[in-house]
């Protein structure tokens, strides 16, 4: 069957796709071969899903024959993965952008502290020397002869 657009009415794109496809549940399963020898399960183990549980949340991707068995077309869940797969990449992103925002904004808080930091070592550096200058001056004017004033007198 050919998959034309033009054969198609009322399109709209499968919303909350990842939502569907994290309340799925993929499964690992071994057939009753014994009790249904007439089905011709194969006897090696398998993967899927469960078309009952299925139904509840993909109800389009489950089938029900006239005995009342269901079946999945796993093919019709493929639209619904890539959906999944754009919401979550577009939630990547947005998750991306605001770590590297956050990063950005890390970086100029660390380096403003770090500028403020060094800036008021530096006023305190200046200021012990400052004080420093002044008691050697005090010093010297009440001992000349400090080894204290001969090392500044030079």
């Amino acid at each position: 069957i050919e998959n034309l657009r033009r054969w198609k009415k009322n399109i709209v794109p499968v919303r909350d796709a990842l939502s569907k496809i994290l309340d799925l549940e993929g499964v690992k399963f071994d057939w009753r071969t014994e009790e249904f020898p007439e089905k011709a399960f194969e006897k090696t183990r398998q993967i899927g899903l469960i078309a009952q549980e299925t139904e509840k949340v993909v109800p389009q991707v489950v089938d029900t024959n006239n005995d009342g068995y269901k079946s999945i077309a796993y093919s019709k869940l493929i639209p619904i993965i890539i959906n999944a797969i754009k919401e979550f990449y577009a939630h990547f992103e947005q998750v991306a952008a605001t770590v590297t925002d956050q990063e950005q904004q890390l970086t100029a808080i660390s380096s403003s502290v770090n500028d403020s930091t060094d800036s008021q070592q530096d006023q305190k550096i200046e200021a012990l020397e400052a004080e420093n200058r002044e008691l050697q001056a005090a010093l010297c004017q009440l001992s000349p002869n400090s080894s204290i004033c001969s090392s500044t007198n030079q």
